[in-house]
């Protein structure tokens, strides 16, 4: 009995001892801790950040520009200091910016509609402005100045900051590796940060942040949580931290699974038939809480080893994302749409995922941008580039804390760069620069200030519209060109090139009928080709033929997997992430799978 005492009393120690060493109140912690200790804890977003900001009318300018507070940048003396973000005209594949721009009248009646029944946040601030930039659209979302975004290789002259590529928006100025410690108290939480020396989460760089949690109303479901989030499967191998450090205390704004974005062998599916029944019925099957699948899909190959699929990506090299979620019901209050509805029909959008090794952690992890072809909406999700961590992991909004998501990412070597004599082309830009113009044509709603959905009209059907903007350039102004012609008729052109552009064309048919019914393509992107702001108001007739002609682009999940499924085909390797209401408990919640006419 004795020795059964002895027993008990060493194992309820063994439970309390790491709970009576952080007994200690946090606030008492964060007195006395030094932020200077942790900065090398902490790497920046990106090399050029900041706030955009929209001028006032009196203030604009015929370029279209706009301002931004910088966060970071090379030169320290700068940050803080607002400058003009200008679009580069000098390159011609920049003219679509002009084609983009465009006066913005509010339609009331239809706004009382949107701002009522559906909640959402109208660019209010543009009513009434002529010739709209695709900046001004950026930095004018929202009714104050809170768009965070990133810039890329911006070229400084003078006051200006020159681009060609769109800011893509971000959370925060910096970021950090941790796992969650303990408890939170008061919005105070203790956090290990990641030491890449010994691989593992240290107690000796123990730190105090604050998680800013937003206010949810008590009546209504909460977007975001991170409670218990230390119990959490993820936080064993720790967290991407994105915010800023106010008054010496780092603000957590945003998350980051570290063991889903990492890069290392995981779960394989091999051989066609076993990627197609993962793609058809496996994916969103048995959903639970804080779930996480990763898996490697290759339908070209069998006997693939783990280690083999972690291998197949390279830093720099990127892949095609096709993101799908579904939905969630709460057992605890009335039923939404969604929840009553037979479908759940979910969101589709596509995205660029790049292999980066991430400094922080010393391994290969993924860096995914998401092209967010989104209506108008309660959330203020803003139809932009965005980082992971700001439409998935944002603590203000972010998806992951409450429905399923799927992220499959596709390499598609067939769409690098390709150097014809005097010419150079990328077709995966192509492809990205022509999803800019939607999401820029969404933002303004083509001018009425209102995007919202419809049969015809949808975040899936347009990122399908924009994928057939990018075939037919492909077709009209790349693989009938004479100096494409002569360069595979060239017997110095290299055999491995010539035939990598040989699969980039049987591409370019697989995914013609993705966008086309029986070779039909709908006459409001036939017209879009050439003037896609005149494609918004067709007929009652034309709306149900388009709705018709959209049968494979209509519901998230039957493009979803009617791509990836045209990827089976051509043997392309793929990788799925899958996860569902991870991050924090919110009792209650049930995941739902997307679903469409044929798929359950």
């Amino acid at each position: 009995m004795k020795n059964t005492m002895k027993c008990l009393v060493l194992a309820v120690i063994c439970v309390l001892l790491p709970q009576l060493l952080l007994a200690e109140n946090l606030q008492d912690l964060l007195v006395n801790q030094k932020s200077a200790e942790f900065a090398a804890n902490y790497r920046e977003i990106a090399g050029w950040s900041g706030c955009l900001i929209l001028p006032e009318k009196n203030q604009r300018e015929s370029d279209g520009s706009v301002w931004i507070q910088l966060y970071t940048c090379p030169d320290k003396d700068l940050r803080g200091k607002i400058f003009r973000v200008r679009w580069d005209f000098s390159k011609p594949e920049n003219g679509w910016f002009k084609d983009l721009t465009v006066d913005v009248a509010i339609d009331e009646e239809a706004a009382a509609k949107s701002e009522g029944k559906h909640k959402s946040l109208l660019p209010r601030r543009l009513n009434g402005w002529q010739a709209v930039s695709p900046l001004e659209s950026i930095a004018g979302a929202h009714m104050v100045d809170d768009i965070e975004v990133m810039l890329i290789n911006p070229v400084r002259q003078g006051d200006s900051l020159i681009i060609s590529d769109m800011p893509v928006q971000i959370t925060g100025e910096e970021y950090g590796l941790v796992r969650f410690v303990g408890a939170e108290e008061n919005g105070l939480r203790l956090v290990e940060h990641f030491d890449s020396n010994t691989r593992s989460f240290q107690p000796a760089t123990r730190e105090v942040v604050r998680v800013c949690m937003p206010d949810f109303p008590a009546d209504s479901i909460p977007v975001t949580s991170t409670d218990l989030i230390e119990n959490a499967v993820n936080n064993n191998q720790g967290w991407y931290i994105y915010g800023r450090r106010i008054d010496g205390v780092f603000q957590v704004e945003a998350l980051e699974p570290r063991a889903l974005l990492q890069i290392k062998p995981v779960t394989v599916i091999s051989g066609n038939d076993e990627v197609k029944r993962f793609i058809n019925r496996q994916n969103f099957a048995a959903l639970t809480p804080d779930l996480s699948r990763v898996y490697h899909l290759n339908s070209g190959k069998t006997g693939i080893s783990p280690q083999d699929a972690a291998a197949i990506w390279n830093p720099g090299e990127k892949g095609i994302v096709c993101h799908l979620f579904g939905w969630r019901k709460d057992l605890n209050r009335r039923k939404t749409i969604q929840e009553k509805g037979i479908l759940t029909t979910g969101h589709f959008s596509f995205g660029v995922a790049e292999v980066i090794h991430e400094p922080l952690a010393g391994e290969k992890r993924w860096d995914i941008t998401y092209q967010q072809v989104y209506a108008h909406n309660s959330n203020g999700i803003v139809s932009m580039g965005q980082k992971w961590h700001v439409y998935s992991g944002s603590l203000r909004l972010g998806r992951m804390f409450t429905i399923p998501v799927s992220d499959t990412i596709i390499k598609v070597p067939e769409l690098d760069t390709y150097r014809f004599p005097g010419w150079t082309t990328l077709p995966l830009r192509g492809f990205m620069r022509e999803i800019d113009v939607v999401m820029a044509m969404y933002r303004t709603g083509a001018g009425t200030g209102i995007s919202s959905v419809r049969p015809d009209v949808s975040c899936v059907q347009d990122s399908h519209l924009a994928l057939y903007r990018a075939l037919r350039h492909f077709e009209e102004n790349v693989a009938t060109s004479g100096i494409v012609k002569r360069w595979l008729a060239d017997k110095t052109t290299s055999p491995e090139e010539i035939s990598r552009f040989l699969r980039l064309q049987l591409l370019v048919k697989t995914l013609y009928k993705r966008v086309s019914f029986l070779g039909l393509t709908r006459r409001d992107w036939r017209r879009a080709y050439d003037d896609i702001l005149g494609t918004r108001k067709p007929s009652a007739i034309e709306k149900i033929i388009n709705a018709l002609l959209s049968k494979d682009s209509m519901f998230p999940r039957s493009a979803n997997d009617g791509l990836l499924n045209a990827a089976r085909q051509l043997e392309a390797p793929m990788h799925t992430i899958m996860f569902s209401q991870i991050g924090g408990n919110i009792p209650g919640l049930v995941p739902m799978a997307p679903t469409s006419p044929t798929k359950r």
